[in-house]
């Protein structure tokens, strides 16, 4: 049976096999690895050294950072378990005994499910936990936010311990360059790796990402074939509900890393001093960049997945809602502070309250399973809260314009948008107090509005407002309008500039993996006054070898037209035109008279150059002895007629008289 033990950092619930061989071995110390984590590493190649370790950064955790790990490692764990006993159900299906051991097993299935949705509530509670702990530190000069915003927590990843090994493996594979060469390029790639892991709550941590972001970008090109490099695994855990996804591609590694690009967003947003107008504003920037990751991230084919519940299609599109809702909010509320800074007198526009309530009635509109299940319910709750209260507070502002206008109409529908505000606000701040005790400042916001409500309904005719409580369904609601709209802008990740961190490779275009080095050779040229080093040289980045003469030294040593050299004595030519790899052979031919080359072969782009640029040969015809091809290539000496191929194209072959 399953037992339940406590873990005294989490309070957990960690389960312990009574008897080691009921289900399987119990499990030992747990350690942050693909063998301990499940996941597969079929095929990899152990190396003696390891060429790539990375030692010089920085992996400290937060506090609740490391709680989330721990609660992921016990999901991990109970997932495993459950398998595992479906398994054995699944085998004892197809016999008849074991009928007691059946229904133990289904007693420890009980007991895992229990454990499962225990770690579901404690999830719940560290995300909701996650905008609390941003919250900016209250001092003697700096206030309590006037009103709370929600912030998503950052994905889990373990340490991706095979990736140095496979970039090696198919440097050495593909590119035929020694993975020795390419040591700082694979050390920075993964310590980037490892510095996006530990991202602080800071604009440096946003660069952490971003740097990371382009630098995959440019691996992938170089590295990955159909979204793969070797067995190559990536692990990420769902932000909401904890389950470890595993994958070989690519496309989860960037859209989890763009998710908490758009996270670590929400969290500086909520970090931001809310009481200023500076502090709003750069909320509202972040919001806006975080709803325009997400939308990339569902928008975008090549990062399109529903692994998990965070990365579908409905939950992104629910989350970047949710955040243009909140920066809708914060700029309702920088347009207060900017207006009553020009003019004591400005009084707000209730069409822009009302704006604010159409965001959050979307959000609640587009709440899907699973993320509804998932979601912290005081995220649902408050979410509705909002959309009642900026209902409330658009009547508010436009049924006091339309009590001071001279038509009776527009009073009566003034007087009784008041009266709907007042009846709004008041269910609202009770329900609030009672759900959301971490925010007594927006309870206060609440109360100070009903209190103008009352105030008002109190200066007038009972009997008045008595006529108009039946008429209340009948009242349109305020038409949301806004001066200025929240807007998605993915500019921030998507628009990050960085240099090719494998620039040494040569051009991408030509060095990617998807263009197949099939050889690479080395050779010796001689120089000769007849032919030269017996080699030309056209196009560039890299060279191309466009002849070869016939009984020149290029021939006799085997380089072959369609060849690409990407080395000369020892320099690097992969940038460089014809011209100046020319300069080079005519700089060697003038003093020692060889020169060592390096080419590659490349069937891909050979096929590419000759779809753009057809080589087809052109016939002598003003030529009345040349010939057509010949059957028979060597003629015996005094034979009467020989042919002359130097430096000569089997389709111009010139009659000379033996």
């Amino acid at each position: 049976m399953i037992n339940e033990a406590t873990s005294a950092e989490t309070g957990t619930l960690v389960p312990r096999l009574s008897s080691p061989g009921a289900l399987s071995k119990s499990p030992g110390k747990e350690r942050r690895s693909s063998a301990s984590l499940g996941m597969r590493t079929i095929g990899r190649k152990k190396r003696d050294s390891d060429y790539f370790a990375v030692t010089d950064f920085c992996t400290v955790k937060s506090a609740q950072a490391k709680t989330r790990s721990e609660v992921n490692q016990l999901m991990t764990r109970e997932l495993r378990l459950r398998d595992g006993c479906k398994n054995l159900l699944r085998a004892m299906d197809k016999s008849a005994k074991n009928g007691n051991q059946r229904a133990e097993i289904k007693a420890q299935l009980v007991s895992i499910h229990s454990n499962i949705t225990t770690l579901h509530a404690q999830l719940q509670k560290i995300n909701m936990q996650t905008a609390l702990d941003c919250r900016p530190i209250v001092t003697a000069d700096v206030n309590p936010s006037p009103f709370p915003l929600i912030a998503l927590a950052l994905k889990e990843t373990i340490e991706a311990d095979d990736l140095s090994e496979n970039l090696a493996e198919f440097l050495e594979g593909h590119y035929h360059e020694k993975a020795s060469k390419f040591h700082t390029e694979i050390s920075t790639l993964c310590a980037s790796r490892e510095l996006m892991r530990t991202a602080p709550v800071t604009d440096e941590g946003r660069g952490r990402i971003q740097t990371y972001f382009r630098q995959l970008q440019q691996a992938e090109h170089r590295f990955f074939q159909e979204d793969k490099c070797g067995n190559c695994v990536f692990q990420w855990y769902d932000a909401f509900e904890g389950h470890p996804i595993t994958k070989k591609s690519l496309k989860l590694e960037k859209a989890s890393m763009l998710y908490n690009f758009a996270a670590l967003s929400t969290q500086i947003a909520c970090k931001a001093d809310r009481n200023t107008s500076a502090g709003l504003e750069e909320a509202i920037q972040h919001l806006q960049s975080a709803a325009g990751t997400l939308q990339y991230i569902r928008e975008e084919s090549s990062l399109k997945t529903s692994v998990s519940t965070d990365l579908s299609r409905s939950s992104l599109s629910t989350l970047s809602t949710l955040m243009l809702a909140q920066a809708q909010e914060c700029i309702w509320y920088l347009s207060q502070k900017n207006g009553r800074a020009a003019n004591k007198d400005w009084q707000p526009d209730g069409g822009e309250a009302a704006a604010v309530a159409g965001w959050y009635s979307s959000v609640r509109e587009s709440l899907r399973q699973p993320l509804a299940s998932s979601m912290p319910k005081t995220w649902i709750d408050m979410v509705c809260f909002k959309e009642v209260y900026y209902r409330g507070i658009a009547d508010w502002y436009v049924g006091v314009l339309e009590m001071a206008a001279g038509d009776r109409a527009k009073k009566i529908s003034g007087v009784a948008k008041v009266y709907r505000a007042s009846i709004v606000l008041k269910g609202c701040l009770g329900k609030w107090r009672k759900t959301m005790e971490n925010d007594p400042e927006f309870a206060d916001l609440i109360e100070d509005h009903l209190g103008l409500t009352q105030q008002v309904l109190e200066n007038l005719d009972k009997s008045i407002v008595e006529s108009i409580t039946d008429k209340l369904d009948r009242i349109p609601a305020v038409t949301g309008k806004a001066m200025r709209w929240a807007t998605a802008r993915p500019d921030a990740i998507i628009n990050h500039d960085h240099p090719d961190l494998f620039a040494a490779l040569g051009p991408v275009y030509f060095f990617n993996a998807m263009c197949a080095l099939v050889e690479r050779r080395s050779h010796h040229l001689t120089h000769t006054e007849e032919t030269g080093f017996g080699i030309t040289l056209s196009g560039g980045n890299p060279v191309r070898v466009s002849d070869v003469a016939y009984n020149g030294s290029a021939a006799d040593t085997g380089v072959m037209c369609g060849d690409y050299v990407i080395e000369v004595d020892g320099v690097d030519v992969r940038g460089q035109v014809a011209h100046e790899v020319e300069a080079i052979f005519n700089k060697a031919a003038a003093t020692t008279k060889e020169v060592s080359i390096v080419v590659v072969v490349n069937y891909d782009m050979q096929n590419f150059e000759e779809l753009i640029n057809p080589e087809m040969p052109t016939a002598a015809a003003e030529r009345v002895d040349t010939l057509s091809m010949p059957s028979q290539w060597h003629r015996m000496p005094g034979a009467g007629v020989a042919f002359n191929l130097a430096g000569k194209s089997p389709f111009k072959l010139d009659l000379v008289e033996a």
